[in-house]
């Protein structure tokens, strides 16, 4: 009977061939959900890919489910994120990687709020942007740099997540503008101070990649000469400095941070003054 209607058997194998493709797509996309109890007695809740590989994982750590361990998985297996929640908010560290653009994100958080390490890097190994974080802001040093190591950026943040000190390089990893003070902080732990005593100053300056990061640090007594109380270059953010002062007085502590780059394209200079009591 078919054979009068030419082209029928061909057309009807055709559709059972898509109907039987569909069916097929259909059920390797088709994502299953189990649950169960392991030998630890806690409750595990999976789903899993049509190709049989783990999707993503939920490991109660309470009855009442506001602690957990989650973790999920790209089709090929590849870990897509991992985090630990406490009272349904994140806790400590969660490492999530995006597949597309080859960047694994490392983040620190305690009670659901960003605190700590934030990093990211990528597939080669170079670090994409490193830094810290206050309260979910951005605090202290931050740069950011290109695939093979190159700088982008090196930025500075103060406790509340201001920028104070901006940088920006240019394809060829040279200094192209710049914005703030290199000196971001200073402070003494006292400054009603004894002769011949020693004072700790620290200081909080921009420590940009590829430049030199210096301090002079004089007295300045009334009609007297500068007293040098140090001089010499820095390589952390943060550095602690011990001085003397020989006399007594009432001098102004002058501080000069001075951040030069090798090619000497840009100087730039902070200065700040802090009054001090020196007594015998």
């Amino acid at each position: 009977m078919y054979d009068l209607v030419p082209g029928y058997i061909d057309m009807r194998r055709i559709l059972h061939i898509v109907i039987l493709c569909l069916i097929m797509t259909w059920g390797c996309n088709q994502i299953t959900r189990v649950q169960y109890t392991d030998e630890t007695d806690h409750q595990v809740e999976e789903e899993r890919y049509g190709n049989g590989q783990l999707k993503s994982q939920t490991y109660l750590l309470n009855s009442q489910g506001t602690d957990y361990i989650y973790t999920s998985y790209y089709e090929d297996g590849t870990l897509m994120d991992s985090m630990v929640y406490k009272n349904n908010k994140l806790e400590g560290t969660r490492v999530y990687y995006d597949q597309a653009i080859g960047l694994k994100h490392i983040e620190n958080f305690a009670d659901g709020i960003m605190q700590g390490e934030n990093k990211a890097i990528y597939n080669s190994g170079e670090i994409s942007y490193a830094g810290f974080r206050h309260n979910g802001e951005k605090a202290g040093e931050w740069q950011f740099h290109y695939p093979d190591g190159r700088p982008i950026t090196y930025e500075f943040y103060d406790s509340t997540g201001r920028l104070k000190y901006f940088r920006k390089y240019n394809e060829s990893g040279s200094y192209q503008n710049s914005n703030g003070d290199v000196l971001i902080d200073a402070f003494l732990t006292h400054e009603r101070i004894q002769v011949q005593d020693t004072v700790l100053l620290t200081l909080v300056t921009a420590v940009p990649p590829g430049c030199t990061t210096s301090i002079e640090l004089s007295a300045l007594y009334e009609a007297q000469d500068p007293v040098k109380l140090f001089s010499g270059t820095v390589e952390n953010e943060r550095t602690t400095v011990p001085m003397v002062f020989q006399q007594a007085g009432a001098p102004d502590l002058r501080i000069e941070v001075q951040v030069e780059d090798p090619k000497k394209v840009k100087t730039e200079t902070s200065t700040k003054i802090i009054h001090v009591s020196v007594v015998k």
